[in-house]
């Protein structure tokens, strides 16, 4: 009961419509369900993109050395520390460093 190699790519070819088919199937339940959230909380396509666009918003980097850059925000970056130490200076002194500021 061997298969050959032409049938085994024709079985492939049918799951992968069927597989198209089912994230078609499942795509078209999922606008439903969005759309009637959205007309139940009486929302519009751009309230949801202005939450998503707020989440993502990227900060200005405010200091740079070589290929590293940091925003000057969160946990302060290995790089910066190294260059602290090295030149034995404060994260203060770095912030105000020109050489350091973009």
């Amino acid at each position: 009961m061997t298969e050959s190699i032409s049938q085994l790519e024709m079985q492939i070819e049918a799951l992968r419509n069927k597989i198209a088919l089912k994230k078609e199937e499942q795509r078209e339940e999922a606008l439903l369900k969005v759309t009637e959230i959205l007309r139940e909380y009486s929302l519009k396509l751009e309230d949801i993109m202005t939450v998503e666009d707020t989440k993502k918003q990227k900060v200005e980097t405010k200091y740079r050395f070589e290929s590293n850059a940091w925003s000057g925000r969160g946990r302060t970056p290995k790089w910066v520390m190294e260059i602290c130490e090295q030149q034995n200076i404060s994260l203060e002194d770095f912030k105000n460093d020109s050489r350091f500021k973009v």
